[in-house]
């Protein structure tokens, strides 16, 4: 008895650590529009994976990205890493926290938008890689939205 609990002990330490040990890449290529003509307009975004659990924060995934762009669109890159998700979790569920001026007052505008699709989570516990095409009208855009993106997974 005493052997099998402690070879039970050390088979749960080995999942936890597989666990903890895989290393999640996320990679974002986005297109911001704004259609007010003749306008710059400034941008500070940060992706998050949003957590199921009410007592968990969403945990960050990018650091905020600021940035001002000319008139039309602004395009830029940025990534980030996971080293797991909430327990028995199945998929990342991709969320950008934008603040933004393209709206008529110019004035910084919050926006979170929920990312489609989800990102699944794979079984084993082999390093994985995320890569999401983003392209989104920001013209007027507030509070929370969602919008579709292009998801390679293992890029």
């Amino acid at each position: 008895m005493r052997g099998s609990t402690f070879f039970t002990l050390l088979l749960v330490l080995n999942v936890f650590w597989a666990v903890l040990s895989t290393n999640y890449v996320f990679k974002f290529d986005v297109t911001l529009h704004c259609s007010i003509p003749n306008r710059e307009f400034g941008y500070n975004v940060q992706f998050y994976d949003k957590d199921e659990m009410f007592w968990n924060k969403d945990d960050p995934i990018t650091e905020p990205y600021k940035g001002v762009s000319p008139p039309g669109n602004a395009f830029f890159k940025t990534e980030g890493t996971l080293t797991g998700d909430e327990w028995l979790s199945k998929y990342f569920d991709v969320k950008m926290v934008l603040f933004h001026t393209c709206n008529s007052l110019g004035e910084s505008t919050r926006v979170g938008m929920r990312i489609d699709p989800l990102a699944a989570i794979s079984e084993y516990s082999e390093d994985e890689c995320y890569q999401f095409g983003l392209v989104a009208d920001i013209t007027e855009m507030r509070g929370d939205v969602w919008n579709v993106a292009k998801l390679v997974k293992n890029c």
